[in-house]
């Protein structure tokens, strides 16, 4: 299991120790771009340097959107009751 997973938002879900370090050290995740995307888009640029996610506002969404017949329709509600978060990353 990695995360962000939709099932740490459904179920009790807890890493085992592990002082050997035998699953390895966590991963990033990186957003890329062209290298022209920061001339001709310098507010999405901002917004994206402003979005912070962490596990327990992506594991939420990923259930949702798992379990929707719609998965727009359920990014959108996440979105809805996260407005006050996502304001605050595209405030100018």
């Amino acid at each position: 299991m990695w995360n962000p997973h939709w099932a740490f938002a459904d179920f009790d879900i807890k890493y085992l120790e592990d002082p050997k370090n035998s699953f390895g050290d966590p991963d990033n995740i990186y957003t890329m771009t062209s290298k022209e995307f920061k001339k001709t888009n310098p507010q999405v640029i901002k917004w994206m340097n402003n979005a912070q996610m962490n596990d327990k506002l992506i594991s939420p969404l990923l259930s949702q959107v798992e379990k929707s017949s719609n998965p727009e329709e359920a990014a959108q509600k996440w979105v809805k009751k996260h407005k006050k978060l996502i304001d605050s990353w595209t405030k100018k």
